[in-house]
């Protein structure tokens, strides 16, 4: 599944507005939808006037990327242990706690997807907020 097929995914940066700094008039007359504009990859919900960005886990990395030092690295996987502990992990290679083989995609969880685990990360490090299921607290 493409990221912005993930109904969840597109819904979590929908509500995500601290960092939908820019959203366009309606261009997609036919209704809701998904549509490319150079890089950006933009949602239109059904009756909506505007479309929101949906974001690619390159554009939410660049979001912290200055921030981003050794130390916040180390910071980085103690936020995704976090998460995924005690649920297995695939992680260089590797399993953390579990024996066989799973992927980020296998995982029963919220956050199955890096672009999911990504966004989580910038709206924690920059605002200080972890969806709930239905928003951003």
């Amino acid at each position: 599944m493409k990221f912005y097929e993930d109904e969840i995914y597109v819904k979590m940066c929908e509500k995500a507005g601290e960092i939908q700094i820019h959203q366009i008039p309606i261009i997609n007359s036919l209704g809701d939808g998904v549509f490319f504009i150079k890089d950006f990859v933009w949602y239109q919900q059904p009756d909506e006037s505007k479309a929101f960005q949906v974001f690619r886990q390159n554009q939410l990395q660049e979001m912290i990327a200055k921030k981003f030092t050794v130390e916040k690295l180390h910071e980085f996987v103690e936020f995704v242990v976090t998460i995924y502990n005690p649920i297995c992990m695939k992680v260089m290679g590797g399993m953390v706690g579990c024996e066989g083989q799973m992927t980020i995609e296998e995982l029963e969880s919220p956050y199955n997807s890096y672009e999911k685990l990504w966004l989580h990360y910038v709206m924690k490090e920059l605002f200080n907020k972890s969806w709930n299921g239905e928003e951003w607290k």
